[in-house]
């Protein structure tokens, strides 16, 4: 009866644990099909010296970041913001890629914005395309990728 009792709570603790993976799986799938799911427009620019200001939304209107686009002696620069991160991404004819923000247009605390951003994918989308694009492939592109740069436990920060 003993040998019994120990292979039943085997099996229960096997199931519980077969239960808990695939709910993790699930909401894996389901936070990465979500974060496809953007939205970008144009919105007015009445509080930046931008040429272009625009809301990146990725299913929840509230929680939106916004894309202000510059020209810099180097190409173009589109400023990533909300309210607890905030990085660059650099448009030239030598390519396209993310960049840290320069300390004079930092608006969000370096320790926050270090804590919430993952320096490896920081490392890994330096250059995106070997190449100069569009305006609207340099958004389409910050919405793909904007969502890997930030570490796995900030993520809700764009939802």
């Amino acid at each position: 009866m003993k040998n019994l009792n120990l292979k039943f709570g085997r099996f229960v603790a096997m199931v519980a644990i077969m239960f808990t993976v695939s709910m993790v799986k699930a909401n894996d799938l389901d936070n990465s099909a979500s974060m496809n799911n953007f939205h970008i427009k144009e919105i007015s620019n009445i509080e930046t010296n931008a040429l272009n200001l625009w809301e990146l939304n990725y299913g929840n209107i509230d929680k939106g970041v916004h894309i202000e686009k510059n020209f810099t002696n180097r190409g173009t620069e589109y400023i990533v913001r909300s309210k607890f991160f905030e990085v660059r991404y650099i448009n030239t004819k030598h390519g396209f890629g993310v960049r840290s923000i320069q300390p004079r247009n930092a608006k969000v605390q370096e320790q926050i914005n270090y804590a919430v951003i993952d320096q490896a994918q920081m490392d890994n989308q330096r250059i995106i395309c070997a190449e100069g694009i569009s305006d609207e492939k340099a958004l389409n592109l910050i919405a793909s990728y904007l969502p890997d740069l930030l570490r796995s436990n900030y993520k809700h920060i764009l939802r």
